[in-house]
């Protein structure tokens, strides 16, 4: 569906301050933070710029252990199983804190029914 319709919401200040806050932590826009709060999103902040630093230190760091592993393994002298596991580790660590702080999560649908109630 790709036709879009405008809405004009009226907001106090203080409404539009709130809201203006919370966009900015996310790091969206004003029109995709709503869209995603109506889908059921609750979002996260925008993480500070060590995490992405460090994120990509642990991206590194797994990129140089699958070619070692794999250079170790044509030459018969490492345990590849053992080193797999440690690299499927580290990757697995990888997801849990990009899911810790990048993805938003969902309101669960209790939420909504009492926000519907509180009309």
């Amino acid at each position: 569906m790709n036709d879009k319709i405008k809405i004009n919401l009226r907001l106090s200040p203080y409404e539009l301050a709130a809201l203006n806050q919370k966009v900015a932590k996310t790091g969206y826009s004003r029109e995709a933070f709503i869209r995603s709060v109506l889908s059921g999103n609750i979002l996260m902040e925008t993480p500070p710029v060590e995490y992405h630093k460090l994120m990509g230190l642990l991206r590194n760091i797994a990129n140089n252990m699958n070619q070692i592993a794999a250079a170790a393994n044509s030459a018969n002298f490492i345990d590849a199983e053992k080193y797999n596991k440690n690299l499927q580790a580290l990757n697995q660590v990888i997801m849990e804190i990009t899911g810790a702080v990048l993805l938003p999560k969902k309101v669960n649908d209790g939420d909504h029914k009492n926000m519907e109630n509180q009309r």
